[in-house]
């Protein structure tokens, strides 16, 4: 009987502990990720040309809030994880500028779902044309 009753208890305690990772899990208390603090792509912070899926840093933050503020691609987290929902909101600008917009200072862009140079400088330059 005494033996029953601690089986017993150890079951209860295990569900516990995997519904209170699961909890953790659920509401975001376990593995909590750090806020990431947007720092401009163009500083020195930033020595990448190009950033694209995989990277994360402050950097890619800036990039989300910039395609966030462009208002012609899907909202995505600012969380400085250029992963693929990042991605797919690079490769919307992207094709948004290359279907409505030709020359200076739109150039055609590679849809690749890069951000490199020309991405970003047509990025900042909307960013710009949005605040007048």
């Amino acid at each position: 009987m005494f033996i029953q009753h601690l089986m017993k208890r150890r079951r209860l305690v295990h569900s516990a502990l995997a519904l209170g990772v699961l909890g953790s899990a659920v509401f975001g208390l376990a593995g909590t990720a750090q806020a990431v603090t947007p720092v401009n792509y163009w500083s020195s912070s930033c020595p990448t040309p190009n950033l694209h899926e995989g990277e994360g840093d402050g950097c890619v933050a800036y990039l989300q809030e910039q395609l966030n503020r462009s208002q012609v691609t899907p909202q995505i987290a600012v969380d400085g994880d250029f992963g693929p929902n990042t991605e797919a909101a690079v490769i919307a600008f992207q094709k948004y500028v290359d279907n409505n917009y030709t020359g200076l200072p739109y150039s055609p862009l590679s849809v690749d779902g890069v951000a490199g140079v020309q991405t970003r400088t047509d990025l900042d330059t909307w960013d710009n044309h949005l605040g007048q």
